[in-house]
Parts: structure tokens; C-alpha cells; sequence
């Protein structure tokens, strides 16, 4: 079941994401990467993680906020992926006290996924998937860690003191 729906996911995807031409382009970057930053944002880390953290510690509400943004993109293989991505959308907005830099990172990780189908195209993503041996995806793997390691590093040094006083 898992992989039937996987498999249709991703096919749902390819047909989606084809720009035929530069405004397609756009408004397709604009659809996947925009609307869904911020409109995620205020529902998940603005309306649900700040409601739990009226009733729970915030690490309680943090975790549970992120694994329903995870069962929110009926993804069976990205749950752990996105339960981590969630796990690091709601410490930024719990450290910083601002949905902003949350939408900010939503979006640039959005945005990387969607150029990185745009400059390998849809074979590679396929082949990406499947095999995840190839160069190109040992390369955007290694860019990907890289955002997020210097990001974390930002955080903990910049909000160093509000995450010792709790």
C-alpha cells in the first residue's frame, strides 16, 4: 500500500511540476515554494504549536505540532524527514518568538527542492528515489546538510542564552 501511494505521489509530481515555459516556471516556484511556506507556517508553528505550548512544554508541543505537519503531507517514506524538518521549523520559531524565519526556511527548503528538479529534470528524479546513488544527488545531499548544519549552528549561537534559562 505504502508503495503504491508513494509511487503515486511522485507521479502526481512529475506532472505537476513540467513548466512548458519561464512564467510557468514562476508560478509553479511560486505555488510550491511560497504559498505553502507561509500558509504551513501560520497553521502549524502560528495556530497549533502555539496552542499546545499554552498547555505543554514547549519540546511537547514541538514534537507533537511536527508529527502532524509530517501526517499532513501524506508521505509515507518523508515522515521521518519531515518529522525532523518540523522538529527544526518549530525550535526556530519557539528560540526566535517569530513565525517569520520559520516561513523563511520553509521556503528556502521548498525552493531547493524545486530547483533541483528543475536542473536535473524529472529522469533524475525518478533515478533519485529509486537508486539515490547518483552524483548529483550525492551533491545536492551534501548542499542540503550543509544548509541545515550552518543554520543550527546560527541558532545555537545566536539564541544560546534563551535555550539554557528553560
Amino acid at each position: 500500500f505504502l508503495d503504491k501511494l508513494d509511487t503515486l505521489i511522485e507521479e502526481t509530481y512529475l506532472i505537476l511540476l513540467r513548466p512548458d515555459t519561464v512564467v510557468d516556471g514562476l508560478i509553479i516556484i511560486f505555488v510550491v515554494s511560497i504559498v505553502p511556506a507561509m500558509s504551513e507556517e501560520v497553521f502549524f508553528r502560528g495556530f497549533i504549536q502555539r496552542s499546545f505550548e499554552l498547555r505543554y512544554r514547549p519540546i511537547l508541543a514541538i514534537v507533537m505540532t511536527s508529527a502532524f505537519f509530517a501526517a499532513y503531507h501524506f508521505n509515507p517514506y518523508g515522515m521521518i524527514p519531515l518529522f525532523i524538518l518540523g522538529m527544526y521549523l518549530g525550535f526556530a520559531v519557539y528560540t526566535t518568538n517569530s513565525i517569520f524565519i520559520a516561513v523563511i526556511l520553509h521556503f528556502i527548503n521548498n525552493l531547493t527542492a524545486i530547483l533541483a528538479f528543475f536542473i536535473f529534470g524529472e529522469e533524475e528524479f525518478v533515478n533519485t528515489a529509486l537508486s539515490g546513488d547518483s552524483f548529483s544527488t550525492h551533491l545536492m545531499s551534501f548542499f542540503l546538510l550543509l544548509l541545515v548544519f550552518l543554520s543550527v549552528i546560527y541558532f545555537i549561537a545566536k539564541y544560546h542564552d534563551s535555550l539554557v534559562k528553560e
